[in-house]
């Protein structure tokens, strides 16, 4: 029985998850392995014979870090005879290294010798546990200070509220904007303030406050006038709140709070200043209008030179807009004087490109179309050998050597029309030499 209960108990002892070992120390000062269970060759990389024929060799193994603190503390157990129970890193035969509690109880036998049961255990990796532990803790250490700096050095007011109406957490600038002296405590002080709508009359009803609505679960945004503490006048304020769901359940009113006093001021200032503006660019758009109108009188001046003859001499570029204006102003000059003749001179145009040419055909068919001749004068040689280069055709469209031409032109067929003779019989000796019709 005795040997049944013996082999039980060594099994038992290889199955714990660590080293077991009695040591004797004799009076003498002299130690011996007693016992140690084989765990010990995967902890220490030593044979277990090795270790027992050498027991105190295993504290000869600690790192050089901890090898002094756990000696002292060991020396003073020996002298003592009192328990004690140590951790550090022991150095292994193959260059590794294992962290180790150790845990060692003395008992004194009749004959003077002292036992020490001691248990080594491997805790590495507690350690590298407590480790990631450590650092974890100190990233969010970290994080939640640069976090408090940030909000602390917001210009928003940032406030927390619980459900019972405690402020929870907030940042100076709350402080500031309420009116509030910096440094005091609000946590448990209730803001002593009154809330208007934006329009500084209207009282917000406390369920409407967006603090109220968020802890209802609700986000919420409004622009009020907050009147009391600091502000005795009242500021104005724009203020977003948000639910905020804890783990346990419970609701936080985030609120955010910027004072748009000064902003909504100078939105009114360039409102009124943008109208005022308005209205001078208004003014400006007129009176550049009337100057326009009245250049384009001077520059595209529509002549009555005779009876029934109107003349408009032409002076720089002839653009579309020039030209649109040009006709609105000579079909409505033809339309009121009755006119029979009209002579478009170009005397005064230096340049004329197809587009430009396209455009007065297009003004002497208007003038046709309304019962009125119309001939164009002065085109210049350089300006001649453009129109030829480039193509342009101007097939039915009648053009003399100058205005006087186009004067002289214009009489003649006036006196052959009242005498019911066609124009080329009596057009005069100086008319018929300067008149020529492309394509013929």
């Amino acid at each position: 029985m005795f040997e049944q209960n013996q082999e039980f108990l060594h099994k038992l002892l290889q199955k714990i998850p660590g080293v077991v070992t009695v040591w004797r120390v004799t009076p003498e000062g002299n130690s011996e392995a007693l016992y140690m269970n084989e765990p010990a060759e995967e902890l220490f990389g030593l044979p277990r014979a090795e270790i027992m024929a050498n027991p105190m060799g295993v504290f000869n193994n600690w790192h050089p870090d901890d090898s002094a603190r756990i000696l002292e503390v060991g020396t003073r157990a020996f002298q003592e005879l009192s328990s004690f129970t140590e951790s550090g890193r022991i150095r292994r035969a193959d260059g590794s290294t294992r962290w180790v509690r150790c845990i060692s109880e003395p008992e004194r036998q009749p004959d003077g010798s002292v036992l020490w049961f001691t248990t080594f255990f491997d805790i590495s990796n507690e350690k590298l546990i407590e480790e990631d532990l450590r650092a974890s803790r100190a990233q969010r250490a970290e994080e939640e200070e640069l976090f408090r700096a940030i909000i602390d050095n917001m210009p928003i007011g940032v406030l927390a509220a619980d459900q019972q109406g405690k402020f929870v957490a907030y940042n100076p600038a709350v402080l500031e904007i309420f009116g509030i002296p910096a440094g005091t405590d609000i946590t448990n002080a209730p803001f002593n303030f009154e809330m208007f709508e934006a329009d500084g009359e209207t009282p917000v009803p406390v369920e409407q406050m967006p603090i109220a609505r968020a802890l209802y679960g609700e986000a919420a945004s409004r622009e009020v006038v907050i009147r009391g503490m600091g502000h005795p006048e009242g500021v104005l304020l724009n203020i977003e709140a948000l639910p905020l769901e804890r783990a346990d359940g419970t609701r936080l009113a985030l609120t955010l709070s910027r004072d748009i006093t000064q902003q909504r001021a100078l939105e009114d200032e360039l409102r009124e200043r943008n109208r005022q503006l308005g209205a001078s660019e208004e003014e400006k758009s007129q009176l550049v209008a009337r100057l326009r109108y009245a250049i384009d009188e001077l520059s595209n001046p529509i002549l009555e030179v005779w009876d029934d003859i109107l003349a408009m001499p032409l002076i720089g570029v002839v653009d579309s807009r020039r030209t649109a204006d040009m006709a609105q102003r000579l079909l409505s000059e033809v339309s009121r004087t009755q006119a029979q003749h009209v002579i478009i001179d170009l005397t005064g145009v230096e340049v004329v490109d197809t587009k430009t040419a396209d455009n007065l055909i297009k003004l002497v068919r208007k003038v046709e179309l309304i019962g009125a001749r119309c001939v164009v004068t002065g085109i210049r040689p350089s300006v001649a050998e453009t129109l030829v280069e480039i193509g342009v055709d101007f097939t039915g469209l009648t053009t003399l050597r100058n205005l006087k031409h186009g004067l002289q032109g214009a009489l003649g067929s006036r006196s052959a029309a009242r005498r019911g003779a066609e124009p080329a019989e009596e057009g005069g000796e100086a008319a018929e030499p300067a008149r020529r019709r492309s394509g013929r």
